[in-house]
């Protein structure tokens, strides 16, 4: 098996991003949303337009491996001390083979002089939580989401030093 590699997003990526963020999605949060509700989000979230918007703004990432996208991240500076870890998917068939440490790690040295990087997790994602709090994330919050279908999902936000 062909090791993974991590580099920036790419326009030409959007499409392969979006095959990641629909089949991770569904499996994520099957417990949590409807298949319609989630279908509704990944729709609104992940079209090729708001895609190509987000690579005009934070720092995008994509792991590869034999020359396909399975995974992706992105990160977003809030102000001039916290930055947010927005989205972070790799396909199943790829976790736990280094692929969403690298990502974190990728993100981690692009954000120079910033202090903090948070992530809101749904509090039911557990191989999420268990993901972020082995890499050395804190819960510093419990908070909520709503989804468009007035759904609240309750969430904990984690924040993960930068300074050290």
């Amino acid at each position: 098996m062909k090791e993974i590699s991590i580099r920036t997003m790419e326009e030409k990526d959007l499409i392969s991003v979006q095959r990641v963020a629909c089949i991770t999605w569904h499996e994520a949060y099957h417990f949590l949303l409807s298949k319609e509700e989630r279908d509704e989000y990944l729709q609104r979230a992940y079209s090729e337009e708001r895609l190509g918007n987000y690579l005009k703004e934070g720092l995008h990432f994509v792991a590869e491996q034999n020359e396909m996208v399975i995974g992706f991240a992105g990160f977003f500076r809030q102000d001039m001390i916290n930055s947010w870890l927005v989205a972070m998917f790799v396909l199943p068939e790829y976790q736990n083979l280094g692929a969403g440490k690298a990502l974190f790690q990728a993100g981690k040295s692009a954000l120079i002089g910033m202090e903090a990087l948070l992530v809101e997790v749904e509090q039911e994602n557990k191989p999420a939580l268990s993901f972020y709090e082995h890499i050395g994330f804190e819960k510093v919050k419990e908070d909520s989401i709503t989804f468009p279908s007035r759904k609240e999902v309750k969430t904990h936000i984690l924040k993960y030093s930068l300074l050290s």
